[in-house]
């Protein structure tokens, strides 16, 4: 059972008798934590320290902007248990020292962050990052770098073993977007979103590496040599699902040359640029035609 409540205004020993309560009334227990001001003008973050005593949370969010070094020090007294799969954490005003929390969490599996201009956060999540053994999925978005090492820092921290990586609004380039997929063997799912300084060309080769790939989102405008690149069946493997925002070619000619790899393509205008359409492929044929033939029956994706 997953216990589901909304609390607010709370005191530190009303909230950890609420949480060591539930503890004991369900075998999984997801925490989100959506504000942390209370209305008498405090801070929940304190209170949030409790956490750590519940043995049994499986999910955790945190979506907390620290406004003082005490606030930032509640979240790294949080960061430091050991019980977390899911950390959501966005820190736009304070430095938290990724490198001497993340690494303490041996189960996490999930992590959210970004939001930040520090040169300092940057650094300390590739250090945190390269601790995270058990990590398999992490969103990475919106953090504006003023120095280009801080970048190559936290990719290069980005754990081999992941599954699924979403990249957003950061200034990756085409020779550190191919770098890092060349070594992330395991990668099922990957999303690129708003990334302005990577190119068809980049796109394409990174992709070459990922033999395991199954989803693949990108919302950055590519020409149809990307488009050319998943009509080719020795580069689409295991991949099941593509979305695209093509800008070049035959709307048409592309819904028919991916239509002989996907069973479902779906192709709508862009509402202001009508020369550019968003391309939805999914259902691999091959995979399609293996399950008709097992079952007597055509499943429809």
């Amino acid at each position: 059972m997953t216990a589901h409540s909304l609390i607010s205004g709370v005191n530190v020993m009303t909230f950890r008798s609420f949480l060591m309560s539930m503890s004991q009334a369900t075998r999984e227990l997801h925490i989100n934590v959506m504000s942390w001001r209370r209305s008498d003008g405090g801070s929940i973050l304190f209170p949030l320290r409790n956490l750590i005593l519940v043995k049994n949370i499986t999910e955790l969010q945190l979506l907390v902007q620290p406004t003082n070094r005490s606030e930032s020090e509640d979240v790294v007294y949080i960061l430091n248990s050991e019980v977390f799969v899911l950390i959501f954490v966005n820190i736009t005003l304070n430095k938290l020292y990724f490198s001497s929390d993340l690494g303490k969490i041996p189960l996490l599996r999930k992590f959210v962050c970004g939001g930040w201009k520090d040169y300092d956060m940057s650094i300390a999540l590739g250090t945190g990052l390269t601790y995270c053994s058990s990590l398999k999925e992490l969103v990475i978005r919106q953090i504006v770098i003023s120095i280009h090492e801080e970048i190559i820092s936290f990719l290069s921290g980005i754990p081999y073993g992941i599954e699924s990586l979403h990249l957003e609004a950061i200034p990756v380039t085409d020779e550190e977007l191919i770098e890092l997929l060349k070594k992330l063997y395991s990668l099922r799912n990957l999303f690129l979103i708003k990334l302005s300084r990577i190119s068809p060309y980049g796109i394409c080769k990174a992709l070459f590496f990922l033999r395991e790939l199954e989803t693949f989102y990108c919302s950055v405008p590519v020409s149809d040599v990307v488009v050319q690149f998943f009509t080719n069946h020795s580069n689409i493997g295991n991949l099941r699902k593509i979305t695209l925002l093509c800008t070049s070619g035959n709307h048409d000619h592309h819904v028919k040359k991916l239509s002989e790899s996907f069973v479902q393509v779906h192709c709508s205008l862009h509402p202001s640029k009508k020369h550019w359409c968003r391309i939805v492929a999914q259902g691999r044929r091959t995979l399609w035609l293996e399950t008709a033939k097992k079952t007597g029956f055509v499943n429809q994706y």
